[in-house]
C-alpha cells in the first residue's frame, strides 16, 4: 500500500515477475536494461533478506567500467574494463588474479583417473600444451606430481626477471648455475 519504488511488487508468499518472449527465432529475446542518465553512476542488482537488504550485489560501475559481484556484503569478484578478472582483489593486474588463498583445479571429485591435468599454459587458441602440471591421480593421497613441457623443450628455473638458476634439458641433463649442461 506504500510503494517505495515506481514498481514495487510485494506478496506474503513468492513475489515474482515474469518477462517472457513467446517467439522462437534467433532474435526473439527478453531484455532487462538498466540505464543511467549520465556516465558516472552505477547500475545495481541487489539480493537481500530481512536482515540485510543488499547482502548480495551485482554492480556495473560506469565511472571505471567494471563489473563486481558481492556475496555476504563483501566484494568477491571484479571484472575490469580490459578483461582482467580479480578474485579476492578489486585491482586485478592480469587476466586472472587470485588473491588470498589457493587456486584449486580439480576434475570431478569422484574421478580418480590418472594423469589429471591441473594447470596448462598454451600458445594460441589451438596450440599444443607448452607447459602443464599434472597429478599422478586425482585421489586425496596423490602419489606423484608431473611437470611437463613439450618434447625437445628445456625446463628452466629462473629467479627475478632473467637470472636462470637451474635447467633440465629435454635430454635429461641437469645444470645448476649454468644454462647449457
Amino acid at each position: 500500500t506504500n510503494p517505495g519504488y515506481l514498481l514495487d511488487i510485494q506478496n506474503d508468499t513468492d513475489a515474482s515477475l515474469l518477462l517472457k518472449c513467446n517467439g522462437t527465432g534467433a532474435s526473439d529475446d527478453t531484455i532487462i536494461r538498466n540505464v543511467i542518465g549520465g556516465t558516472t553512476g552505477s547500475n545495481y542488482i541487489y539480493f537481500g533478506d530481512s536482515a540485510d537488504s543488499n547482502v548480495g550485489v551485482i554492480r556495473y560501475s560506469h565511472t571505471n567500467n567494471y563489473m563486481s559481484f558481492t556475496t555476504n556484503a563483501s566484494e568477491k569478484v571484479r571484472i575490469e574494463s580490459g578483461g582482467n578478472v580479480g578474485v579476492g582483489t578489486n585491482n586485478p593486474n592480469s587476466k586472472l588474479h587470485v588473491y588470498g588463498g589457493i587456486l584449486k583445479s580439480q576434475s570431478d571429485p569422484a574421478n580418480t583417473d590418472t594423469d589429471v591435468e591441473l594447470i596448462r599454459a598454451q600458445s594460441g587458441s589451438s596450440g599444443t600444451a607448452v607447459f602443464t602440471i599434472r597429478a599422478a591421480d586425482a585421489s586425496d593421497n596423490n602419489t606423484a606430481w608431473d611437470i611437463k613441457t613439450n618434447a625437445n623443450e628445456d625446463l628452466k628455473f629462473t629467479i627475478g626477471s632473467s637470472s636462470e638458476r637451474a635447467r633440465i634439458t629435454s635430454a635429461g641433463l641437469v645444470g645448476l648455475g649454468i644454462t647449457n649442461p
